[in-house]
């Protein structure tokens, strides 16, 4: 399992969501997603929107997705200081059997843990439940990964010409009619917790253009 969150100890989603479209409007495309680092994570700056889900209040919380599956740790930062309030960066990484948190209490860190181990997402799972975090650990189809895909296979056609496996590969460009359907979708195939069932369609989606770099 691979993915990040973030949770906001607010009660009202607008709020919320309008504090994200100003600090996306400030800072365009860049997002910091390491737990290791403090600088910008590279990949992210291409992209030209950014799309996020706000979930309604629960246990006085609210969780935010951005892309489905991503969380940008100074966002976190800047929300608990716009809204005076507290809000955590919760990763979960199977590629590195790693999981982290950071809690930020207007805009102050305070809070923060790093591990690796083979209980990696049992011991994430305690401290989400242990601080009431709702929907945490459960994930959303990432919207640009057809995009990516489809780019990726265009410049390697570039870069090894018509004799490759890559020549032989036709794109059907599926990801520009799903641009057009909602990010709140429950993905198929996977078990859809009871706590987020009927409460989805109640999620804000937010959607904010951005300038690449």
């Amino acid at each position: 399992m691979n993915g990040l969150q973030i949770f906001v100890l607010a009660d009202d989603p607008s709020r919320v969501s309008q504090a994200i479209r100003d600090y996306v409007n400030r800072v365009g495309s860049q997002a910091y997603m390491s737990p290791t680092s403090n600088k910008p994570t590279p990949s992210m700056e291409k992209r030209t929107r950014r799309t996020f889900i706000i979930s309604t209040p629960e246990n006085g919380r609210i969780a935010v997705w951005e892309d489905g599956s991503w969380a940008d740790k100074r966002l976190a930062q800047k929300l608990s200081e716009e809204l005076h309030t507290e809000a955590t960066w919760l990763m979960v990484s199977g590629a590195t059997d790693s999981w982290a948190y950071f809690k930020y209490g207007e805009g102050k860190q305070i809070g923060k843990h790093i591990s690796s181990s083979g209980d990696y997402l049992d011991n994430a799972r305690m401290f989400a439940k242990t601080n009431k975090l709702p929907f945490a650990l459960f994930f959303f189809e990432d919207p640009n990964a057809e995009d990516e895909f489809e780019a990726f296979i265009s410049s390697m056609k570039e870069k090894k010409g018509h004799e490759s496996v890559f020549d032989e590969i036709e794109l059907p460009r599926k990801a520009e009619t799903q641009k057009l359907g909602s990010l709140k979708e429950l993905p198929s195939g996977r078990p859809v917790p009871k706590s987020m069932r009927g409460k989805v369609e109640k999620f804000l989606e937010l959607i904010v253009q951005t300038a690449p770099k």
